[in-house]
């Protein structure tokens, strides 16, 4: 994050932030708001660009997102402001209001929920309501703000968002400022500058303006993913690696990697996918779509905070007439528009729009048990004819398999270029959180050093060649349960990634086992040569995968 050079201030002195917090409601309706006349509870105060939203004091954010004042049953009503939201594809609203608070603003409070409106005539229409009450001018722990940030980066997967507290500018502007350094990471002062650039008198405390800082600070110790790459920290362990992970994921994607560092499964995804020759699936349509549109607008926050008379507006166009393709369509060809600075792979799947999604739960491709025997048994009767191949393994030809497999065995030391490329990937990672770069890298040797330096900067193994001998001594599955459930599932991803390379010669599957290996244990490549007795028998835990495709999950479960 790049902090800029002049830091923005509170917009209430400290000694009139004290005030408001001191003096009763019913006064402070009075004083600050006008009582029953309250200037945010309706559009008499206000010129048409002040209501993004008719009948409503509100601003459009980013494109994503509207910040508002609080609607009321009678507004709603009157501008039909849940036509409004459907026209503008507003999927969502996110309340920052406490229940009962500023009971003397404009029309009386709902006397079953609270608030100025019932929350069921949104969710009757079809728009989700999310409530997470934060203190007038005040602060709740960075905790729970990182809860309520997750709840708006998910609710954007649905549509757009509208989020409001009473007049839609400290609380609101708290929570689209952390939203905007979590999923764009930009610093604090870039964000608050951002949020009141587009909605004039937001963020209004200092306390609020703290924590918002706060946040920050928080995700910047949580975003590194190489210790051993700037911006440098303390080397973690795999379970400190993954306590930080939690902190970052959410949804689907939190639920899937709760006991699986994710730099291991998107690494092992991309191998296998080149392995089966896809090279120009990367992955999801949505994550990629979602990452540039965030890296897009990092750069107009950026921008505005050196220029902000060069802002520019975000004035969403109804979508009335539009169904869900033409709507994704449309976005897709601005996004193309942008000219992002972006990796070959990731603007061919832009341009073809694959929205191929992979299965399994621990992230790796869905296996058929069936395929891979059926693929076996011709491998055994292969001979040095192209043609032959070619119709035994359909999507699969030996070079595939055999590059990946020589990239992860280590069979060549890496090249100045490849060493340079995974420098640049590990600093991407670390600072932007570029997972789409590694999904559409279409170098195995790239991705597999990728892969064994992130293990090899763990502040300790993986595995002790103690926990291999065990893992490997009777029964495998029985074994694996005596491991902490983050070694197990994670020697199991890294065994599933070698157990879809079929038709390896013996010699060659061997240099993969014993440079996996080596990596979990962090035993240095010239090392003593490891017993025999587990790489044989981790030859046949592969082997086992491969037509049974067990993993990690299925045998914890």
């Amino acid at each position: 994050m790049r902090p800029s050079t002049k830091e923005p201030g509170p917009s209430y002195s400290h000694t009139r932030e004290r005030l408001v917090q001191a003096i009763p409601p019913r006064v402070i309706c009075s004083l600050t708001c006008g009582g029953r006349e309250c200037r945010y509870e309706g559009p008499e105060g206000w010129s048409e660009k002040q209501q993004a939203i008719r009948g409503l004091y509100s601003s459009w954010v980013t494109e994503e997102i509207l910040a508002t004042s609080r609607p009321s049953t009678r507004l709603m009503k009157e501008h039909k402001i849940t036509d409004q939201f459907h026209r503008y594809a507003i999927r969502s609203v996110i309340s920052a209001q406490q229940p009962w608070e500023h009971p003397h603003c404009g029309d009386p409070l709902d006397p079953q929920s609270g608030f100025s409106y019932r929350p069921q005539d949104f969710m009757d229409s079809g728009i989700s309501f999310y409530s997470f009450g934060l203190p007038d001018f005040g602060v709740v722990p960075v905790p729970r703000i990182l809860d309520a940030v997750k709840v708006i980066a998910f609710a954007l997967r649905e549509g757009r968002v509208a989020i409001h507290c009473h007049a839609g500018l400290g609380r609101t502007g708290v929570l689209i400022a952390c939203y905007l350094v979590y999923a764009c990471r930009v610093c604090a002062a870039d964000a608050i500058r951002f949020v009141r650039l587009r909605r004039p008198g937001s963020i209004q405390t200092a306390s609020q303006l703290s924590r918002v800082h706060e946040f920050a600070m928080f995700l910047s110790s949580q975003w590194p993913v190489f210790p051993c790459t700037p911006p440098c920290i303390t080397r973690f362990t795999l379970s400190q690696y993954l306590i930080r992970q939690r902190h970052l994921l959410h949804g689907q994607e939190a639920r899937c990697f709760r006991h699986l560092p994710k730099p291991v499964v998107v690494t092992c995804r991309r191998l296998v996918q080149l392995a089966g020759g896809r090279r120009g699936c990367g992955g999801p349509w949505v994550q990629l779509e979602r990452e540039a549109a965030h890296k897009l607008l990092r750069q107009v926050i950026i921008r505005a905070a050196k220029e902000p008379s060069n802002i520019c507006e975000f004035q969403p166009a109804c979508e009335d007439d539009e169904n869900e393709q033409e709507q994704a369509a449309r976005r897709r060809r601005a996004m193309l528009k942008t000219q992002i600075s972006y990796d070959t792979g990731i603007l061919q799947l832009l341009l073809t729009g694959s929205t191929v999604v992979e299965n399994g739960s621990s992230g790796m491709p869905s296996f058929d048990v069936k395929h891979s025997q059926h693929s076996q048994t011709r491998a055994g009767n292969y001979d040095t004819n192209g043609e032959d191949m070619a119709e035994q393994i359909p999507l699969m030809t030996p070079q595939h398999i055999l590059c990946v497999a020589e990239a992860l065995a280590d069979v060549n030391e890496p090249d100045n270029e490849t060493c340079q490329k995974v420098q640049i990937l590990q600093r991407l990672l670390n600072e932007e959180g570029a997972w789409a770069a590694v999904s559409t890298e279409s170098n195995p040797k790239v991705l597999s050093t990728l892969l064994w330096d992130w293990l090899y900067q763990l502040k300790e193994p993986v595995l002790t060649l103690e926990d291999v001998n065990l893992f490997c001594d009777g029964d495998w599955r029985e074994h694996l349960k005596r491991l902490n459930r983050c070694q197990g599932e994670t020697l199991c991803c890294l065994l599933q990634c070698v157990s879809k390379l079929p038709s390896l010669l013996p010699q060659m599957e061997e240099m993969v086992i014993i440079r996996l290996v080596r990596a979990l244990t962090q035993l240095p490549t010239n090392a003593q040569e490891l017993p025999s007795n587990i790489i044989s028998r981790l030859h046949t835990v592969v082997s086992e995968i491969r037509v049974q495709g067990v993993s990690a999950m299925g045998v914890r479960r």
